[in-house]
Order: structure tokens, then sequence, then C-alpha cells
């Protein structure tokens, strides 16, 4: 889903993608980007290599500007999915899941601001709830075995 005009390289060959925004490679990716720029980054000393999503949110957690940048840019581009999808969709709960969904409220508060932002009608955002997932990584799992167990 594309959610960023002439953004980073999909794996798909196309530019702009969510997963090539909003996947923990690509908050690491990103993350190291700007703290190369930034001396008062702690991430700044953190090897490219070495750096992950959930480093990154630990850092976005305590305070650090490069991490709260990513996430806000993060939740920006999932809010701006989101929005696509209430407009398809019109659901009363968006349950956000998968690794980067545990970065928390760090990330979660931006997809919730882009949504308020980006949905057409307010009438959308009516009784809606983004939330995390509540299985984590259990999550596929648990809806299989649901799936398989039903007549």
């Amino acid at each position: 889903m594309p959610v960023v005009a002439d953004g980073p390289l999909c794996g798909c060959g196309r530019s702009g993608h969510l997963e090539a925004v909003a996947s923990g490679k690509a908050i690491a990716r990103r993350a190291s980007e700007l703290a190369a720029n930034h001396p008062s980054s702690s991430l700044r000393a953190v090897p490219a290599a070495t750096l992950d999503a959930e480093r990154v949110a630990a850092a976005a957690r305590a305070g650090d500007p490069v991490a709260l940048q990513v996430f806000q840019e993060v939740g920006e581009a999932v809010g701006r999915a989101v929005a696509g999808l209430l407009h398809t969709f019109n659901p009363q709960r968006v349950v956000i899941g998968g690794g980067v969904a545990r970065s928390g409220e760090v990330f979660l508060e931006h997809v919730r601001r882009a949504v308020r932002t980006e949905v057409m009608d307010a009438a959308y955002l009516d009784g809606l709830e983004v939330v995390p997932a509540a299985l984590g990584d259990d999550a596929g799992l648990v809806g299989a075995m649901v799936l398989t167990s039903l007549p």
C-alpha cells in the first residue's frame, strides 16, 4: 500500500509502500540516517548493523529526538493507511499488531492523530478505537486455531 510519495524503495521495486516506511527494518534504517546528523541523539553511537526498531522505541520512550521523529513519521504513514481502510470498511475498531506495535503509545499516538487528520468525514471516527493487538505475536496462531475449529 503506497503511503509516502517518493518514499524509500520497497522490496517489490516501487517506492513509498507501507512496508518500506513502517517495518522494523525501515524504522532502524531511518533512525540511523537521521541520527548521523544529530549529535544529541543517543542513537548516533549505535552502529547501523546493530540498530533495530526495539532499540529505537526504547530511545523514543526516553525522549530521544531522532527516535521520536522516526515514530512520528511511521505513525503518520500507518495512520494514512488506516484512514484509507476506514473509508472502505468503516470498522469500529482497528487492531494493530506485529513488532512495531509493541513500541506502544510512542507509535500508536501518532497513528491515531494521523487517522483523525486524514479521514474524509468525521463520521468515520465515531466510536473508532485504534488499539494494540492483545494477543501479540500469538494472534495468527489463535486465529488459525479458531478457523480450524469452525464447522
